[in-house]
Parts: C-alpha cells; structure tokens; sequence
C-alpha cells in the first residue's frame, strides 16, 4: 500500500540495513579498543598477579646476583631483567604488552614489582618515572 510514503518492505529493508551497519560499526570499534588497550578483552591467559610475581622472582634473582643487599633502595626496569635474561616476554595478552620494574626497600628489607600493561592495568604505587627503558 503507498499513499505518498514509503512502502513497509522499503522500511524494512532501510531499517535492516541501518542495523547491519551499526552491528559493524560496533565490531569495528570494539575491535580498535582492543588493540589499542582501552579495554579488556577478558581472553588474557595470565593474571596480572601472575605476571607481577614473575616480576619479582626475576628481580630478587638479578638483585642477589649484583648487588649486596644493604640499606640503599634498589630499582630495576623490566627491561633491564629482559637485557640480562631474567625476564622473557611480559605480556598481558597478544595485543598488549607490559613494562614496569622491581624495586628493593632497603630500610625494610622487602621486594615489590610494579607493572603497567597498556591503559588496562597498573600496580597500585606504580612511579612512571622510576619505570625508564633508558637507565
């Protein structure tokens, strides 16, 4: 029936095809985000946890190996540990990789890892400026 309009199956078939190309748009663009790290595509095979503990094994292992643990503070990069072999590939999934660093408290004795992957995750206490790939 047309009276001075649209038939319903040109409606439908405009209305279907505007669909479709929001259903792509949507793809296309989750998809970006994705690469891009602004959000979690909940398909990591690692925790974050997981990759700060290899973080710090690797770096308690550097630090007994070069240093003599004593009252000073220690920081080293992640890709420092990665120059020395101490520390593979540190990636939050396929798309995202992490850096970050290790740092010794020498007041207290203890060891900490910091990592930032991307725009999706970064450790609580996390110092930009300690975290150089240029020491």
């Amino acid at each position: 029936m047309k009276k001075n309009g649209w038939e319903l199956k040109a409606m439908l078939l405009v209305c279907l095809s505007m669909g479709f190309l929001l259903l792509l748009a949507v793809i296309i663009y989750n998809n970006h985000l994705k690469q891009t790290g602004l959000v979690d595509d909940h398909s990591q095979s690692v925790s974050y946890s997981e990759l700060e503990k290899t973080v710090n094994n690797a770096f308690k292992n550097y630090v007994s190996d070069h240093y003599v643990a004593g009252n000073d503070d220690i920081v080293v990069t992640v890709s420092e540990l990665q120059s020395a072999n101490y520390l593979g590939t540190l990636d939050a999934s396929n798309t995202i990789a992490c850096t970050g660093y290790g740092k010794y408290f020498g007041t207290t004795k203890k060891y900490s890892s910091y990592i930032r992957c991307g725009l999706l995750y970064t450790t609580m206490g996390y110092e930009s400026d300690l975290d150089k790939v240029d020491k």
